[in-house]
């Protein structure tokens, strides 16, 4: 029986030994697991096991596990043998559709990522995976697919791409960061999912599955450092317990002292972003007989790291000269002036300074902030039994965490002297979000060989949310006991708590008929029911005086209010399609496929919570798979989306009033096409050659509403205040976004990675070099300069050393080499030189935009070492 390590070596295989059960370790690992398994069989763990975060990977026809396939794959590629070439990369056994299947015999357009070659190639993360995959982009914490995803983090909204790990959804793409140690392979597919692709893909699904326990005693560990002192270190052990209970425990940690990171801030020992993060997984896989596989996953993550903060280019604004701390006609309320907000007064740097124009990798900021993420587990089931013609599969999973955070709410920094001088107010956020979310999933499927293949479902997921978050100035005495509310400690003068419980069901059926040898049909069809109950909480504390209404309010006058709405929605989704296969090397497809996003409401407002309809799109879709020997593979596919009712989060301006007012919108229709290529090239066992590209075209057809636009990053010209004589400063206003390019779309993206491999008597060496070409994306619905982050290229490089007969890899790495600029969020907002608690200021205090943005890494570069027995 061998022995195989349970990750990726340096040049994408596995190390086996071909020896008796090794031993080395094992009354560790006893104890480890078992420990584990009474965490996993506990009454209550049990007890949560529908509410859990499994996988999806599907029996197969023969009914094997994971530990099966982690052995075949063991056998099939070891660590001192694995060929860079098309073939093997063509072998990859995907279950994108609930079956195991090699992916090139798929015909679906998706990308898979193994951990071998994510170890090889260097694809380490989020940004990573988006600069391989085509039509791919990413936003901040928002994934996009073809120009599909989501436009607005209001909580009521739902993402358009959906994240699966192990079977289970998720709202968050944070798994695409989790290292290789962890998952075994990243699946993405572009295009809806209608039949079984679950909740909210709309634009596609990303599923991520994690190592099982393997057949043998397997050992890993990691440790790696940057030029930025960023360190991790990875431990991991995995093995038979007995003949019928394998386990797997693995422990991953990363620290970045206080005082590093590629971010400084000048007004802070602490720099944006440092921090430490831990991440624990434990798995205990049971197979009593051959027909039936149990496997438990629990895991535990926590992280405690510095607010980090983009980039704002017009920080500074010109005040009038000889202004003190650059206030103006400042009005006083009790006789003090502090309650006058300046943001980012001139006088408090030289006048020609904002040090973010000449470095982005710097801010000045008082408030350091922090991210605390806490009480994050997940627990897992998947069960599956074999039935003599078919496989019955249940996938459960239950996931919580709490999320705290600190920031600083105006990007002021301290001044020269340091404290904030007499008469300004700095201004901070905090918040909590809480988050619990459970499903549960039964699929019965064929196993038995021959024309009909059949597949039927169903899925139940349930969710809630909780986010309290607030608004401060901490050094302003009045609002510590407002007039008329409860005492306030924490000086908040805006408060607003949201709360949301989400609900889905559906059921769903597939077929898939071979007409002759060569022709395959498909059909599935999927009912969708969704349900939300929200509701959102204001508390305001307006330290006014007479400034902002009139007749005048009290001094530190408190308003309370409170919304909640309930709405459903529900719809049939689906897929037809056929498959031609002229020879064994030769895949041809075609398919229609509706997909489906629950409706929307944001919890946001003042005025009644605003609710939009489900997004609808129809996607027309062909493409071919072409395999040439050992040598080429070729994956084309062109694509035409009808798009309906897209959920935009919009300043709109009353015509009937004159206000301007933030809102929930549907975008009436779009239309988006493209065409997409993934290649590989393998001359020789030792050279091969990817090459990805995608070309996306991606507008909005109809989009209007009563009244128009305002697009509010871009004040009018001579705009001064929010009122005042000449009425309200509203920005520029569009009557229409009609042909405007959806965000999140560059049009074009190309990928180049060439990796060779020398062998010597002194070990092996691996060379891989990464260039990502990113065209230019908007991020807004509003196509000005504002918001277009230009287009950027990324150089990545990777040297991999493995000596003769070894255990251990040697990673040499340098990411970005040619230190580009590269943006990938831009968000908008405007400054008002005025009273806090703005309202209705006076024209004397004049208001601008500002855009902030967020981009990757510089240059940075370091060494990991990894070790496999």
């Amino acid at each position: 029986m061998a022995a195989c390590a349970g990750n990726a070596g340096a040049a994408g295989g596995r190390a086996c030994k071909h020896e008796g059960r090794d031993v080395k370790g094992l009354p560790f690992l006893m104890a480890s697991c078992a420990a584990t398994a009474l965490l996993v069989a506990s009454p209550a763990a049990l007890a949560q096991t529908r509410k859990s975060n499994p996988r999806h990977e599907g029996a197969g026809a023969a009914g094997s596990t994971a530990a099966d396939q982690a052995a075949r794959r063991a056998e099939e590629t070891s660590q001192n043998t694995q060929a860079a070439s098309a073939a093997t990369v063509g072998a990859v056994v995907v279950t994108a559709t609930s079956r195991e299947t090699p992916l090139q015999r798929l015909p679906v357009s998706v990308s898979a990522y193994t951990d071998q070659r994510r170890n090889l190639v260097g694809i380490e993360n989020e940004s990573d995976i988006v600069n391989f995959t085509p039509s791919m982009s990413l936003n901040g914490q928002f994934l996009s697919l073809r120009g599909v995803g989501r436009y607005t983090d209001e909580l009521g909204t739902d993402p358009g791409v959906a994240v699966f790990v192990d079977g289970i959804y998720t709202p968050s793409p944070d798994y695409l960061n989790q290292p290789d140690f962890f998952s075994d392979r990243i699946e993405i597919l572009r295009g809806p999912q209608g039949t079984l692709g679950g909740q909210n893909d709309i634009g596609g699904s990303v599923n991520v599955y994690e190592k099982r326990p393997t057949p043998q005693l397997h050992e890993e560990a990691r440790a790696g450092i940057d030029n930025y002192d960023d360190w991790h270190v990875d431990g991991a052990v995995s093995g038979p317990i007995t003949d019928t209970l394998g386990c797997r425990l693995a422990d991953a940690y990363a620290d970045q002292p206080h005082g590093d990171g590629f971010v400084r801030n000048l007004d802070s020992p602490v720099h944006p972003g440092s921090g430490f993060s831990n991440l624990f997984e434990g798995q205990l896989e049971w197979k009593p007989t051959s027909d039936f596989d149990a496997w438990g996953k629990v895991q535990i993550f926590n992280s405690d790291n510095a607010a980090t903060y983009g980039v704002n280019p017009d920080q500074y604004p010109p005040f009038p000269a000889n202004t003190p701390f650059g206030i103006a006609n400042c009005p006083t309320v009790n006789g003090a002036d502090y309650q006058c907000l300046v943001p980012d007064p001139a006088d408090l740097l030289p006048p020609t300074s904002n040090p973010e124009i000449a470095n982005r990798n710097v801010v000045d900021v008082n408030t350091v902030g922090y991210t605390k993420l806490q009480d994050d587990y997940t627990f897992t089931t998947h069960l599956t039994y074999s039935l003599p013609s078919a496989t019955l599969e249940y996938i459960g999973g239950y996931s919580q965490y709490d999320y705290l955070y600190l920031s600083d709410a105006d990007g002021t920094p301290s001044g020269p002297a340091g404290p904030l001088p007499a008469g300004f107010l700095s201004q901070t956020t905090t918040g909590h979000q809480r988050e619990k979310w459970y499903q549960n999933e039964v699929q019965l499927k064929s196993s038995s060989e021959g024309r009909l293949k059949w597949l039927v479902g169903a899925f139940q997921y349930w969710n809630n949310y909780y986010a309290p978050y607030y608004n401060e100035e901490p050094n302003n005495p009045t609002l510590a006991n407002p007039t008329g509310g409860p005492p306030n400690p924490n000086r908040s003068y805006y408060g607003q708590t949201g709360t949301l419980t989400s609900q889905a069901q559906a059921l769903y059926a597939n077929i898939d008929y071979d007409l002759t040898d060569t022709l395959r049909l498909t059909g599935g069809a999927r009912y969708n029911w969704d349900e939300k109950s929200g509701s959102v909480a204001f508390h305001e504390v307006f330290d006014t005086a007479g400034v902002f209404f009139s007749p005048a309010l009290p001094s530190s006058y408190v308003i309370d209010t409170a919304e909640a709405r309930h709405i459903s929605s529900q719809d049939w989704t689906g897929k037809i399609g056929a498959e031609w296969r002229p020879d064994p090397g030769t895949l041809v497809y075609a398919s229609i496929t509706k997909g489906y996003k629950s409706s929307g409401m944001a919890l946001a407002n003042f005025t009644p919570i605003p609710v939009v309809r489900p997004e609808t799109l129809y996607d027309y879709e062909g493409g071919v798979k072409e395999t040439l020997g050992t040598q080429l593979l070729i994956d084309a596919d062109a694509y035409y989306y009808d798009y309906h009712d897209l959920q935009q989060f919009l300043s709109v301006l009353n015509p009937s009033t004159g206000l301007v007012s933030s809102e929930l919108f549907s975008a009436q229709r779009a239309r988006t096409y493209g065409f997409e290529l993934e290649s590989v090239w393998s001359p020789t066992r030792a050279f091969q050659l990817t090459f990805n590209y995608s070309y996306l075209n991606a507008r909005f057809t109809r989009f209007s509403v009563p009244g128009g636009f305002v697009d509010t990053s871009q004040l009018a010209p001579g705009c001064v205040g929010t009122g005042g004589p000449g009425g309200l400063c509203t920005g520029v206003a569009y009557a229409n976004l009609d042909g405007n390019i959806i965000p999140q779309s560059p049009a074009n993206k190309v990928t180049v990675n060439p990796v060779y491999t020398l062998h010597s008597p002194f070990g092996k060496l691996t060379f891989s070099a990464t260039y990502a070409f990113n065209d230019k994306q908007y991020y807004s619905v509003f196509n000005n300069a504002n918001f277009l982050a230009p287009s950027y290229y990324d150089l990545d490089l990777r040297l991999l050393y493995q000596p003769p007969r070894g255990h251990y890899t040697v990673i040499l790495y340098a990411r970005n080499v040619t230190d580009q600029l590269q943006i990938v969020n831009y968000s908008t907002g405007y400054f008002v030189y005025g009273p806090a608690n703005l309202v209705k200021a006076p024209a004397e205090f004049p208001s601008r935009g500002q855009i902030t943005y967020f981009d990757l890494a510089p240059r940075t570069f370091g060494v990991e070492v990894q070790a496999r027995f």
